[in-house]
């Protein structure tokens, strides 16, 4: 994603020097007017349409993000990047979102824009620019040989088509769990429960241990686009929205991609912390999923996973919070199924183009055997679900070498992504890339209330790919109570 770049106070003679170079023309655009950019900046206010960008035989449209109900998801919103001859119900589709206060900037050293085109080299070849400041969108290229023009367009029928599908996808949710997502009853819900660790006992892709269970690796095949979610903390918004997103339905549908949940489902990570009534609605419905596609839904243990003591938020004890709540509402079998569940979900997800787990590398050589058999190794099941990077100020955590001996110990390649959640490491963002200055190894998180981020496959790359959260849980249920 474009970066926020944080501005030094300038001197006076400097910064009237500067205003003179970055001056822009102001352009009232008309539908349909081609621009050619140059070296000069070109501002036009952000206008309710979209823009194309035309890029030599590349396209790119720009335009105000709109929720799945068709209104503005922020004032002022977020734009949202895409080429619209990319787009494509079968497959997920990549995009990007600009923010207030960002620059776009086309360079083959920003991660993933490739994705964009269908052709990079061509749009690499130019500088194009894009500044969204102050209600305004400043346009530059200085590369204006080559021919870089915007265009304000009329409508934007491929917006227009992906709001559509989104809402469709909704429907489909809807559908899916049978009406509004709510809380269930005790017995439909003990029921469900045990149907589920009924799937994990032989649970798809994973190899049996020794005791005939459902072992702690999950191997997905190569044929299988991932989405891998991160932290979610009890935020069922954001299950919806990557459930509404791109073609992420269709494709658990057909059997084409699988949701990998990399532990820590429960337990909000905003205030009210002691709330346990989201928890308990997440995991019903994530259950239902889980039934639903089968081969499609996974769910990789978390540190909060569990109804531990040392589960706690700024002293609240969630994990024992979140047991005491289970056994008053359902019952004490309800809360030893979930036990028995936790129990049964997997630790690592390995594929040809990542390994994932939680938390981090473990702190010993491992071997695929220990994995699969991770019920025999209580101190390598802690590493994966409780460790945390080594930051500045902090003398523990795992570094590069953890991360080395990880991949090493288990014969990968020492270049595929090593993905984890768990430790958010800056308040801003929801993904970090080569974290630490380790290479190849990222960290997700999605559970933020105001954007968050997933992994997934993109023309045979793994990739990250960050989302506006949107509030979808009420209108979910509205639609569902009119289909």
């Amino acid at each position: 994603m474009p970066q926020l770049t944080m501005v030094k106070k300038p001197h006076l003679v400097k910064s009237i020097l500067d205003s003179v170079s970055k001056a822009a023309d102001y352009v009232a655009a008309e539908p349909g007017q081609r621009l050619r950019l140059s070296s000069k900046r070109l501002c036009i206010a952000l206008p309710s349409q979209p823009i194309e960008i035309e890029l030599g035989e590349e396209r790119l449209h720009v335009q105000k993000e709109v929720r799945c109900d068709g209104s503005r998801t922020v004032d002022p919103p977020a734009l949202i990047v895409y080429n619209p001859a990319l787009l494509d119900p079968e497959r997920i589709n990549y995009s990007l979102r600009i923010k207030p206060g960002q620059t776009f900037h086309i360079t083959h050293t920003e991660p993933g824009l490739e994705h964009l085109f269908r052709s990079p080299r061509e749009a690499f070849r130019r500088n194009f620019q894009l500044e969204y400041t102050n209600g305004n969108l400043v346009f530059r290229d200085p590369i204006s040989e080559l021919g870089t023009f915007v265009t304000l367009l009329e409508h934007d029928a491929a917006q227009s088509q992906i709001v559509i599908q989104r809402q469709n996808m909704i429907d489909k949710i809807a559908l899916l769990n049978r009406g509004p997502i709510k809380a269930l009853p005790p017995i439909e819900a003990l029921n469900l429960l045990r149907q589920v660790n009924d799937v994990l006992r032989r649970d798809a892709f994973r190899e049996v241990d020794t005791t005939g269970t459902a072992g702690g690796l999950l191997q997905l095949p190569a044929e299988i686009t991932p989405v891998l979610i991160g932290d979610l903390h009890a935020n069922i918004d954001n299950v919806l929205k990557i459930l509404s997103e791109s073609a992420v339905m269709p494709m658990l549908e057909k059997g084409t991609a699988a949701l990998v949940f990399l532990g820590d489902l429960v337990h909000p990570d905003a205030q009210p912390y002691d709330d346990m009534d989201s928890s308990v609605l997440m995991m019903d419905f994530l259950f239902k999923l889980k039934l639903h596609f089968p081969n499609g839904v996974f769910f990789l243990r978390g540190n909060h996973d569990s109804f531990s003591v040392e589960v706690a938020k700024d002293f609240i004890p969630q994990g024992v919070l979140w047991r005491d709540k289970l056994e008053q509402i359902r019952g004490k079998e309800y809360r030893e199924q979930m036990e028995l569940f936790y129990d049964r979900c997997p630790v690592v997800a390995l594929s040809d183009d990542f390994i994932a787990c939680h938390a981090g590398p473990p702190s010993n050589k491992v071997d695929s055997n220990q994995l699969i058999n991770i019920r025999k190794f209580p101190d390598l099941l802690h590493d994966l679900t409780w460790n945390r990077i080594r930051r500045p100020g902090r003398l523990s955590g795992y570094f590069a070498a953890d991360v080395r001996r990880f991949r090493k110990s288990l014969k990968l390649d020492k270049k595929l992504p090593f993905l984890v959640s768990h430790t958010p490491y800056a308040n801003t963002d929801t993904v970090w890339r080569d974290v630490a200055g380790i290479p190849h190894h990222h960290i997700l998180y999605s559970a933020k209330h105001d954007e968050f981020s997933i992994f997934t496959r993109i023309n045979g790359q793994i990739e990250a790919q960050v989302y506006t959260a949107e509030p979808l849980l009420e209108w979910t249920n509205r639609r569902a109570g009119c289909l």
